[in-house]
């Protein structure tokens, strides 16, 4: 046996191919940035840990079979999804993966990927702080998260659609938060 090759490829470049080119208005915050801003200004200047080489790719090859599932669980009940949906409110950039419209409601849809151990929404406070400023941006109360897990003890994958409705004081105090911090770093010159 001759090895021909023996190369790694790019996750990026992969994910690039699969979902196309994530391009980034950067001329106003995002929703994410502020709150990483203010988890910062809260817990000092200790910055999130980087994400394991290749994760962020796979959570965006991810979103393309989430959006089949999300597609299917529309049409199973008499709806819509819409993907990838950029709003803005009050000068701040909300990038939802998607909306899912029902007959009786309508959800804000945000995609996850996890590994290590299963996850829930409600286990992470920044994916709820996340949402919330969604829900405030698109004006409803409710959030659909198709999870998959990648669990390593024992290997498996395991995937899960879960439904959560907030409050409207949950929506409007973390919207608050968010303004509170946008209005910081522009005070500080730091806009984004």
């Amino acid at each position: 046996m001759d090895t021909l090759f023996d190369e790694t490829l790019d996750m990026e470049h992969i994910a690039d191919l699969v979902s196309g080119v994530v391009v980034r208005d950067k001329s106003k915050p995002h929703a994410t940035d502020l709150i990483r801003a203010a988890k910062a200004m809260v817990h000092g200047n200790k910055p999130d840990s980087p994400a394991p080489e290749g994760i962020m790719a796979m959570g965006r090859i991810w979103e393309i079979a989430a959006q089949r599932v999300m597609n299917e669980y529309a049409r199973e009940n008499g709806g819509g999804f819409l993907y990838d949906v950029k709003m803005e409110k009050d000068g701040i950039i909300c990038s939802l993966d998607g909306m899912l419209f029902l007959p009786e409601w309508t959800a804000v849809v945000e995609m996850k990927l996890k590994f290590q151990k299963a996850a829930k929404p409600w286990d992470k406070p920044d994916w709820l702080l996340q949402t919330k400023g969604y829900c405030a941006a698109s004006g409803c109360q409710r959030v659909v998260f198709p999870i998959l897990n990648l669990l390593s003890n024992p290997p498996r994958a395991i995937a899960t659609l879960t439904g959560i409705e907030y409050s409207q004081l949950e929506i409007d105090e973390t919207w608050q938060m968010l303004l509170n911090t946008k209005a910081y770093l522009e005070k500080q010159g730091g806009e984004n």
